[in-house]
């Protein structure tokens, strides 16, 4: 599931809304949007060449918090796919937004602000800059 492309400001996941992300409304329920968020911000992390450095150096993402906005559903098997861009930086967050589409309809979107945790505390947004490759430093 993860890409093999290279790094990208903003990178695109095809999935599909399975049996288990269902709630009794017959739509992707709340948590199962948070759950294929994290497998998005994964690929991102693989395709910038992140993770190797990141086990390397004992750095942990820690998702700080989440602001999510519901447009329209995702019905069963519905093939959606999951935009991860990385928008900027706060004093102590790696800020992304990942969006929900199919075709070029909006169904949800996330803001997102990940920290990243060393052994010596939470990383600066300094720090988090200097781990980037130099094709997605603002």
């Amino acid at each position: 599931m993860l890409s093999r492309k290279g790094p990208q400001r903003t990178t695109r996941l095809t999935l599909r809304v399975a049996w288990r992300h269902v709630d009794f409304n017959l739509h992707m329920n709340y948590a199962s949007y948070l759950e294929a968020m994290e497998v998005g911000r994964w690929d991102w992390v693989a395709r910038a060449g992140l993770i190797v450095p990141w086990l390397r150096n004992g750095l942990r993402p820690v998702v700080g918090s989440v602001d999510m906005h519901y447009r329209k559903e995702l019905r069963p098997f519905a093939r959606y796919t999951l935009e991860t861009e990385l928008v900027g930086f706060d004093r102590r967050a790696v800020v992304f937004t990942q969006r929900f589409l199919v075709g070029t309809a909006l169904h949800a979107e996330g803001k997102i602000n990940a920290l990243i945790r060393s052994p010596r505390g939470l990383l600066t947004a300094q720090e988090m800059l200097d781990l980037l490759p130099e094709e997605l430093r603002p």
